[in-house]
């Protein structure tokens, strides 16, 4: 049987969370969770002739948290990037998912050799020099922010560090019951959502940067005007 351990610490226990909703979907991996002092502690095991695939499956969910929520609180935390209008979050997403298969790469190599997952460990003093390129990314844009540019202006730069990442979904639909959720126009399955946001409109547009989706399908009763001013900045809105 193949078993490892996972842990975060207490003060990441919204991610934590979120973890433990990735594994319960997860087949064939049995998984319990406890709580200790400073730590949330996953043990994780499955069959011996599941493991590569379940392995690998427990890998990319971890890829997904450090790359995605871990980082976007680095940028917002530790840049100090605010985000007061909605081209703001957008442009945080933007910083979040730039450069990510390089970033993906790396952080594959790291796990692959690990036995056990301790997320704080690997992200303080694994990934210290992708750290460094995120300061330095998120820096430039706060100064550019100080500016108060245009807000088209800001949604091209989102454009713009979007541009080297794998389009994963052209043609998306929005549905809003019983919660807002995209479904790839193609395969009619739904899209992972990101979830890094406590606004779940955020997190919608979070996802369609994240997939460069082109344009998204809505129906036009069925969404605020907050939340179309969101979509029509990074992509275009097709209304049913």
């Amino acid at each position: 049987m193949w078993q490892t351990e996972v842990y975060l610490s207490r003060k990441r226990d919204k991610i934590a969370d979120l973890l433990e909703n990735k594994f319960t979907r997860l087949p064939d991996l049995a998984y319990a969770r406890a709580e200790s002092i400073g730590y949330s502690i996953f043990a994780l095991a499955c069959d011996d002739d599941k493991s590569p695939i379940v392995r690998g499956r427990v890998e990319e969910i971890i890829i997904g948290i450090l790359l995605n929520n871990y980082k976007y609180q680095y940028i917002v935390e530790e840049c100090a990037f605010e985000q007061d209008l909605p081209q703001d979050k957008a442009l945080a997403s933007a910083l979040v998912f730039y450069n990510r298969e390089y970033e993906r790469k790396k952080l594959a190599e790291i796990l692959h050799r690990s036995k056990t997952y301790n997320l704080d460990g690997i992200f303080d003093f694994r990934m210290e020099g992708l750290q460094f390129d995120w300061s330095e990314l998120s820096m430039m844009s706060i100064e550019l922010l100080s500016y108060n540019p245009k807000k088209k202006d800001v949604y091209q730069i989102v454009a713009y560090l979007g541009k080297g990442n794998r389009i994963r979904c052209k043609n998306a639909y929005l549905a809003t019951k019983p919660a807002l959720r995209l479904v790839d126009g193609a395969s009619g399955l739904n899209i992972d959502d990101v979830h890094i946001f406590d606004d779940p409109s955020d997190d919608i547009v979070a996802t369609l940067i994240y997939n460069r989706v082109e344009q998204v399908s809505v129906e036009r009763s069925e969404v605020t005007p907050s939340l179309v001013e969101k979509l029509v900045g990074i992509v275009k809105v097709k209304f049913l």
